[in-house]
């Protein structure tokens, strides 16, 4: 499951975001609702979706539709590793 990323690769429009997610709660946490980069537990992931530009015919209205997306785990949030996952 963790490898299926792998098979596809991202083409034209990439967006990117980066999250926290938790991969362990301690009791703290649960009761305080730590947050961000220096919450223990914490584990930053790097978010990219492939973006197709539309647009309506009738209004002209302009939208994009998603069509994979992809996540990987970083290990520090320096330019150089986010470069590398892109």
């Amino acid at each position: 499951m963790g490898k299926c990323d792998a098979r596809y690769t991202l083409e034209g429009m990439i967006e990117m975001d980066e999250a926290y997610f938790t991969i362990e709660a301690s009791e703290l946490e649960r009761s305080k609702g730590v947050r961000g980069m220096g919450a223990k537990g914490k584990s930053n992931v790097a978010i990219l979706a492939e973006s197709t530009p539309l647009e309506d015919i009738d209004t002209g209205k302009q939208s994009t539709h998603c069509r994979y997306f992809k996540a990987k785990v970083l290990e520090n949030l320096t330019a150089q590793e986010i470069n590398k996952t892109l």
